[in-house]
């Protein structure tokens, strides 16, 4: 019985430590992805949805 709580807080740890990094993760890149898809937008804007580099990006 022991054995068993301990291996449940174990595992509660764990997935509290995931959410942790997940989170700061996501602060990091949220900002970069933001930005990527704002460059994204003002190039549509700009050139049109013909521009060989939005049909590019369109492909992926």
């Amino acid at each position: 019985m022991v054995v068993k709580t301990q291996g449940s807080q174990t595992i509660k740890n764990t997935i509290s430590e995931n959410i942790i990094f997940y989170h700061a993760f996501v602060n990091k890149y949220f900002f970069i992805l933001l930005s990527i898809l704002r460059i994204m937008l003002k190039l549509y804007y700009t050139h049109g949805p013909d521009d060989t580099w939005w049909t590019f990006i369109s492909k992926i």
